[in-house]
């Protein structure tokens, strides 16, 4: 990932990240962390890579289930995932969600497809979206920023 203004473009990228097998199975929580989710322990190259993609984004976006399970492991965690996940501002996209306790989150009750937009064209680094199938989903039917 590159911030694109490097590139002389006016929007930040949208990256979505989430597990799921060749057949299309989305991991399922379990425990969080290493090895959690239903998914097997991970290849040290796989986890530098994935903490430069961390290390180039500048706002975490998720749906309110993926939310509530990363504010409730993240805070206490001593993973090299830990710092990234808690530094960089999160927007929770949710309709029933009243507060945010993780710090540096915020709530964003409105159009998902408008909230994103706005995020996208706002300057900054990338934009890297967490979330399960439904949110996922949600986000494969967004229109291209205008």
């Amino acid at each position: 990932m590159q911030d694109l203004r490097t590139k002389g473009h006016k929007v930040r990228k949208l990256v979505l990240m989430m597990a799921v097998s060749l057949d299309g199975l989305v991991a399922r929580p379990g425990k969080f962390g290493a090895g959690g989710w239903g998914l097997p322990a991970e290849d040290p190259a796989l986890k530098a890579r994935k903490l430069d993609w961390l290390g180039a984004a500048g706002l975490h976006l998720m749906g309110r289930a993926t939310y509530e399970e990363m504010a409730g492991y993240w805070p206490a965690s001593d993973d090299e995932y830990a710092a990234p996940m808690n530094d960089i501002p999160k927007v929770v996209f949710s309709t029933t969600l009243t507060t945010a306790g993780w710090p540096q989150s915020t709530i964003a009750s409105g159009d998902l497809a408008d909230e994103i937009n706005t995020r996208k064209r706002q300057p900054g680094k990338d934009l890297i979206a967490w979330g399960g199938a439904a949110f996922a989903q949600s986000l494969s039917r967004l229109r291209e920023v205008r």
